[in-house]
């Protein structure tokens, strides 16, 4: 395939994402214990355009002064990339690459407890809220680990459920043969985009909807519409706060939302080479002072007046049940 200079940071399993920003700059990547490295390799011209060659032929799509950025989807038999690629004249100094490796997104909950992203009574209040009917919102920068942290709850819901997944690229696990899982991918290499297959889902009798990154004012409208009907919804944003995230949809996109579903706001991080959930927040509508929030986790134990406050005890018993826990503090 002519990716010979690559191949070891395709290999190696630690690596999470590799970074060519232009024919001539020297290579470098983050890895998950040291973070991110120097690699000894001077990018070329032709690794850049040999990517972008087997992403076009991922998406059906084309690199051309009209378009001068593709994003897809490599898989072989033991790798998942996800290839973002831009060329001339976008990237004035002769193309950019970014590759991310999609199999770091397959951890399971238990190994995301291990190494402390969240603790086992966290795990077990957001895998219980969306088993009772509550929705996800994960936030996070890029890279904080939002889309690994809704595989691992995904993989603890009911069985008997029908979900469907609607993301650009795909970064969800493959489902197997009894998953009841469709996936859709709304790269913009196809003919169809999220906004519009976030809206059909409503005539596809899901139990869950999961959304991969809410970019824009249309798709959040369109998410929104979901929770709105009482369809659960795990979905991602990029946003650390939730005061951002909501000054954004009112003052940028203005939009006015009144979410009367249940809704969970999840905030996670990067922090000292690893990922942290660190305040998960309780979001509700009122008719008199329209949305009010309850934070019931901020870096450190869960808080059980406020668990109580926001009737939220139930998914959690139901969440601990649902792991199998029986050690957690009362």
């Amino acid at each position: 395939l002519g990716l010979t200079p690559i191949a070891p940071l395709l290999l190696d399993e630690g690596v999470e994402e590799v970074y060519l920003d232009r024919p001539g700059a020297l290579c470098y990547l983050d890895q998950t214990r040291y973070g991110r490295l120097w690699y000894p390799y001077v990018v070329g011209r032709y690794t850049l355009q040999r990517l972008g060659l087997y992403t076009e032929l991922s998406v059906s799509g084309a690199l051309s002064y009209a378009s001068n950025s593709v994003k897809g989807y490599i898989q072989t038999g033991k790798l998942s990339l996800r290839v973002s690629v831009d060329s001339e004249p976008l990237a004035a100094d002769g193309g950019s690459c970014v590759i991310r490796k999609l199999y770091h997104s397959k951890w399971t909950l238990d190994q995301l407890i291990r190494n402390g992203t969240l603790s086992a009574e966290v795990a077990a209040l957001l895998v219980g809220a969306v088993r009772t009917g509550y929705s996800l919102l994960v936030c996070g920068l890029p890279r904080s680990g939002k889309t690994t942290l809704c595989n691992a709850i995904l993989e603890h819901l009911p069985a008997e459920w029908r979900k469907l997944y609607i993301e650009d690229v795909l970064e969800t696990e493959s489902p197997s043969a009894e998953d009841r899982v469709v996936r859709y991918s709304t790269d913009s290499g196809f003919n169809t985009d999220k906004l519009l297959e976030v809206t059909k889902s409503l005539h596809r009798s899901p139990d869950l909807v999961f959304v991969g990154e809410l970019q824009t004012k249309q798709q959040t409208l369109a998410a929104a519409m979901l929770m709105a009907v009482g369809i659960p919804c795990i979905q991602t944003v990029h946003a650390t706060s939730l005061e951002g995230l909501l000054n954004r949809w009112r003052n940028i996109y203005g939009m006015r939302l009144d979410i009367r579903s249940p809704l969970l706001a999840v905030f996670i991080d990067h922090r000292e080479g690893r990922r942290v959930v660190r305040k998960v927040v309780y979001t509700k509508f009122s008719e008199n002072s329209g949305m009010e929030s309850l934070t019931i986790y901020s870096d450190g134990a869960i808080d059980r007046l406020r668990l109580a406050e926001g009737g939220l005890e139930g998914a959690y018993i139901e969440g601990v049940r649902a792991l199998g826990l029986t050690e957690l503090p009362s």
